[in-house]
């Protein structure tokens, strides 16, 4: 068993946080597999945990986990799992290589963005905002195709 689904098994906050979140940015195919078999016991395990959250509820991380497993399931590319999600930072992920930031403009106090995907080239207009911290909601695919 990879210590990444362990850790989402464990009931213990602190491991499903710290894995949500690496699921929550990972493109390794060989642990989004693994998860996938494992889904059914994932949504059990984390589905009554307390896990807090002031301002932003953190069961939210772990919701997204699970989507970001099913979307790989489902043979979707990665980039489908930024809208919903309000911690994917444009600049992050174009240095990760998973997005082109290809127009980005001071809108008020934030920024906005158009980002592009290098694996499937769908395009995303993102806005940037903070509160008590930055955050950013991803619109789009703009170029995706309907099934």
């Amino acid at each position: 068993m990879s210590s990444v689904l362990a850790d989402l098994l464990s009931h213990s906050n602190d491991r499903v946080l710290t894995s949500s979140s690496l699921i929550n940015h990972t493109r390794d195919s060989d642990l989004l597999n693994t998860l996938a078999a494992a889904l059914k016991e994932i949504r059990k395990a984390t589905e009554h945990l307390s896990l807090g959250g002031m301002l932003f509820r953190n069961e939210e991380h772990v919701l997204q986990a699970i989507r970001v497993i099913e979307n790989h399931q489902a043979g979707r590319c990665f980039c489908q799992v930024y809208p919903g999600y309000l911690f994917y930072d444009p600049a992050a992920e174009e240095k990760a290589g998973h997005v082109r930031v290809t127009r980005s403009a001071t809108s008020g106090w934030s920024m906005t963005y158009e980002c592009a995907c290098t694996i499937c080239g769908h395009t995303y207009a993102v806005q940037e905002g903070e509160y008590h911290y930055t955050w950013w909601d991803w619109r789009g695919p703009k170029n995706a195709v309907s099934s």
